[in-house]
């Protein structure tokens, strides 16, 4: 990036290989000062770079925050049917209301239920079946009291986790 301002001549190297110049020469007869900036175009295109990188890095870091939750919150359900295993889902812009059915014998956890949408700005991670809360609160020998709890604790730690492990990911590539 060049600026030209009249009466002094100077030029700084910046970032991204712009440079700044000043030139002497560019008062006008009137006394006003005329400052010529040039590179601009290119600069903005940088910063509009940068700026997707940042949000695909944003997108990854949340991504990889919320598939690890969901996955912590499925390991850590007691399971008897599977029923509530299965009933975790992320969701994008609004809460899932997907319930697995009831009476299926044995139900299987999906790939697709942790599918994050893309381009959401709103994450859920719900799990609708009635019982649920009542596993989170002990009433099965398989878990612990506040197993759910501890999960939605642990999101700040998944945050950090995938933001140290950003650089080395194959999905940020």
């Amino acid at each position: 990036m060049k600026a030209y301002i009249g009466g002094f001549q100077g030029g700084i190297q910046g970032a991204y290989g712009f440079s700044s110049a000043v030139h002497s020469g560019g008062v006008s007869g009137d006394g006003l000062i005329n400052i010529k900036v040039e590179g601009v175009d290119q600069f903005c295109q940088d910063l509009n770079t940068i700026n997707r990188q940042v949000q695909h890095s944003i997108d990854v870091i949340l991504r990889k925050a919320i598939i690890d939750q969901w996955m912590d919150l499925v390991d850590n359900n007691p399971v008897d049917t599977g029923r509530s295993r299965a009933g975790w889902i992320v969701s994008g812009g609004s809460p899932s209301t997907y319930e697995p059915p009831e009476g299926q014998g044995s139900y299987d956890v999906s790939p697709d239920q942790v599918a994050p949408p893309a381009h959401a700005s709103i994450f859920y991670v719900v799990n609708n079946v009635e019982y649920i809360s009542v596993l989170n609160d002990g009433h099965s020998s398989q878990a612990p009291v506040g197993c759910v709890d501890s999960a939605v604790a642990n999101f700040q730690d998944y945050l950090q986790q995938a933001l140290l492990e950003l650089p080395n990911s194959d999905w940020f590539r």
